[in-house]
């Protein structure tokens, strides 16, 4: 064989081993981050925290799921943002159950539902605390939220293919899983954070909370606009897919809802946005729809002046702290501020026209 053939197929040779070497380094370095990935679990997706290692809390889209399946519980506090403040700690002093807090921000009814579903499941669950939020009662019952990418599916399904997008995730390597290693590394115990810290949105800095938001109100008298027949048909398709079929379903768990007291900022948005009727209107619908049930507890707390116009207790103009939260717990263990078939059409009355006469224009931070 002439040299230079000779050196061109061992420079194929050399080549093809160096491919794979290469491919095979790759392979393995796939093969270590996904079982990295797998052993320290930090969403929870095959089982529940390892003793030793540093677990955050941070990412509820993600870690709820795993939670719902791998933590131990007996009560579960769950809605969208209007949850986030409530304290588990506060909750097992009223009522003697553990409970595990899966706040979903902006979520719709259909999201929060699927994932309580699961949780119901275990047959472990003996109380609920949910909100109800206005602001989603007039969407379809199917809605989720899109503006937060993609839904990670992957993490609440039940097929192993897709679970590469976990396993070899970099985000999760880097931003969870090699922390978790340093500070293992570094001698730090072993923790898990508390549900009463996990997903709180409340800023200590009185100067950070601003329930007004520069909002200005006109003080005219807006129409407003009605409940229409389709809309009320939409609400009661919402309510009784994503809230009163698994009040039924399961009827040994106690539903503790409430229609959350947001500020009076956000009822003057509505007035003058011509909604508030129609919100109300909504809400006492859900009402007339849901009381019927014997093991759901149905709460409205925007009757509370004292609360609701009291604007430090507010960080913009929905979102209140968790003090409101503990006070919202005792309240709902006290049976105060229930709706019942008796009183809902009475509490709506003058719910209705203390808001609509309220005078938005002299509100003041």
């Amino acid at each position: 064989m002439p040299s230079a053939k000779r050196d061109q197929t061992s420079s194929v040779m050399q080549e093809g081993r160096w491919l794979r070497l290469f491919l095979g380094l790759f392979v393995a370095a796939l093969l270590v981050c996904g079982c990295i990935v797998y052993y320290l679990d930090p969403f929870f997706h095959y089982h529940g925290p390892r003793a030793g290692f540093v677990y955050e809390l941070n990412n509820q889209r993600s870690q709820n799921d795993g939670i719902t399946r791998h933590f131990s519980y007996e009560a579960l506090i769950t809605g969208t943002s209007m949850s986030e403040n409530f304290r588990t700690s506060s909750f097992a002093r009223l009522f003697s159950l553990e409970a595990v807090k899966l706040p979903y921000p902006g979520a719709r009814y259909k999201e929060i539902n699927d994932n309580l579903k699961k949780a119901l499941r275990t047959g472990n669950v003996k109380v609920v605390v949910r909100p109800l939020d206005d602001s989603y009662l007039l969407v379809h019952k199917d809605a989720q939220r899109e503006d937060l990418g993609e839904y990670p599916v992957w993490l609440t399904n039940n097929n192993p293919f897709d679970d590469v997008k976990y396993l070899l995730n970099l985000d999760v390597l880097g931003g969870y899983c090699v922390p978790m290693c340093l500070k293992k590394a570094a001698g730090e115990a072993g923790s898990v954070t508390s549900f009463d810290e996990y997903g709180v949105d409340w800023p200590d800095d009185p100067a950070e909370r601003n329930a007004l938001g520069g909002l200005t109100f006109s003080g005219k008298a807006i129409p407003q606009e009605a409940l229409t027949d389709a809309e009320a048909a939409m609400v009661l398709e919402n309510i009784r897919q994503n809230v009163t079929d698994v009040i039924a379903e399961y009827p040994d768990t106690e539903f503790y809802y409430f229609f959350p007291p947001y500020s009076i900022v956000h009822y003057g948005e509505l007035y003058e946005n011509g909604e508030l009727e129609k919100i109300l209107a909504a809400e006492e619908l859900v009402a007339e729809e849901m009381c019927g049930y014997e093991n759901l507890h149905l709460f409205s707390f925007s009757h509370n002046a004292g609360v609701i116009t009291s604007l430090d207790n507010y960080k913009d103009s929905g979102h209140y702290s968790p003090e409101i939260c503990d006070w919202m717990l005792e309240e709902m263990r006290a049976d105060r501020g229930r709706l019942t078939p008796d009183t809902l059409h009475a509490y709506f009355d003058d719910l209705r026209a203390k808001l609509l006469s309220y005078d938005y224009q002299n509100l003041r931070q």
